[in-house]
């Protein structure tokens, strides 16, 4: 599937035009990479998203966001960037 990335805090697998999207926010110390495998359990027009946190695995750019309300708020942003 085509792999998709928005403002590196969230990455995409989609097949085809995706009718839905799976958005995954992994565990504290948890990565994205633990969503990989969900991929192929997924009906081909289902988009897994998974969130790719500030200083984790492919977004090691910039500081860890280490306060809980600010992460939630730089999700919430870049999960309006998703509507399809």
């Amino acid at each position: 599937g085509k792999h998709e990335t928005t403002r590196t805090l969230f990455a995409s697998y989609v097949d085809g035009m995706p009718t839905a999207r799976l958005i995954c926010l992994p565990h504290a110390g948890g990565s994205p990479g633990y969503f990989a495998p969900w991929r192929r359990h997924l009906p081909s027009d289902i988009a897994l998203t998974v969130a790719q946190y500030p200083s984790r695995d492919e977004s090691m750019a910039g500081p860890a966001a280490r306060d809980p309300m600010h992460l939630a708020s730089l999700l919430a942003d870049a999960m309006s960037e998703l509507t399809d």
